[in-house]
């Protein structure tokens, strides 16, 4: 199919948003175009006729308005024109009887109302001009009823029906055309909506694959997860143990006689640690129930007032379990520190090295 030229194009450009409406507003001004040319190679049909001037009016009112409709077509008032052509195509045939006394082919021409209103108009309007066409059948045949009719003659029904073929064709046409562009509009519509189909399934199938990937990496994470945090749980055991070990054997209590308990310290004390010496050492002392505490501070470099204080406390709470507790190896430094320090060890036997305290 050849693509219409511009002019025609431009000629049949209905403004509407709607694509019925354009659809319905191109095939009128087709078909308002094609009435004027209908008019216009009927003029020698009518020439011919004894009166011709009551016909010829009709034809070219019938121009006139068809102008009218195409420039309302072309505005976008395509349910306004349709119903002016159906009402004018009407009025027209029912008048041009009534003008000449002789009713003639004319009634065949109703037909052309509904054929038009099928491609132009809507559904409603469609029979709107079927039953127009029918009363103003039956209204020139009561009109007409005593006037005497004379046949048409062979050329004037060659004529008729020769025009009748071309406009039912015409409109016929546009209505098959108007099927295909629907069709094709139908199909380039499905075919878009298989395509938005296809690649939405491709993306949820992409999306999906992305979903199991990102899951399995998620699993795969959590796992490791757990398995640091198990291995870290295991780790801070092991080093709990290893501390309560190390604490231990930083401070032994050692037994060298049946009442006699040795606890030799050895590094650096700080708060913690003296809480955990207290909490090793007076329990060993009440299972044990020994009656001398030999506290060895040989080992420890730097005796300030709070270890000082923590030996005083330790001291004092193992005098009320029964326990004598005895400091054996403070060295001259340490003794200044203490000294300067002003620590209170009145209570506490010092002696200068384990062989003395046995």
């Amino acid at each position: 199919m050849h693509a219409p030229s511009p002019r025609f194009s431009s000629l049949i450009d209905v403004r509407h948003a709607d694509g019925d409406t354009q659809r319905r507003g191109r095939n009128l001004i087709i078909i308002a175009v094609g009435l004027i040319g209908l008019n216009i190679f009927s003029v020698p049909l009518v020439l011919i006729q004894p009166e011709p001037l009551p016909q010829l009016v009709p034809g070219i009112i019938s121009s006139i308005s068809c102008g009218g409709l195409i420039w309302l077509a072309r505005r976008g008032q395509v349910n306004t024109a349709a119903y002016l052509l159906m009402s004018l195509l009407v009025l027209a045939l029912f008048l041009t009887p009534l003008g000449s006394r002789q009713i003639g082919l004319v009634p065949c021409l109703f037909l052309l109302a509904g054929l038009i209103a099928s491609v132009t108009a809507r559904p409603r309007d469609v029979v709107f001009a079927t039953g127009a066409s029918i009363l103003a059948i039956g209204v020139q045949a009561v009109a007409l009823a005593n006037d005497p009719q004379v046949a048409p003659a062979a050329v004037e029904v060659a004529v008729f029906g020769a025009l009748l073929v071309a406009v039912v064709g015409l409109v016929g046409g546009l209505g098959a055309l108007s099927t295909a562009q629907a069709l094709r509009s139908a199909q380039a519509a499905r075919k878009q909506a298989e395509a938005a189909a296809l690649a939405l399934d491709q993306t949820n199938q992409a999306l999906e694959a992305r979903v199991a990937e990102r899951t399995a990496a998620l699993a795969k994470a959590l796992a490791e997860s757990e398995l640091r945090a198990e291995e870290q749980a295991r780790l801070l055991a092991e080093n709990d143990r290893q501390r309560a070990t190390i604490r231990a054997l930083s401070a032994p209590l050692l037994p060298v006689a049946n009442d006699t308990l040795v606890l030799p310290l050895v590094g650096n004390f700080d708060a913690v640690r003296l809480a955990d010496l207290g909490a090793q050492v007076l329990p060993t002392l009440e299972q044990t129930r020994a009656r001398r505490l030999l506290i060895d501070v040989t080992g420890v470099p730097v005796i300030d007032a709070n270890v000082a204080q923590g030996l005083v406390s330790i001291v004092a709470a193992a005098r009320l379990l029964g326990t004598r507790a005895i400091l054996i190896g403070v060295s001259p430094e340490v003794a200044q520190t203490l000294v300067a320090l002003g620590v209170d060890l009145s209570g506490i036997k010092a002696v200068r090295d384990l062989q003395a305290a046995l």
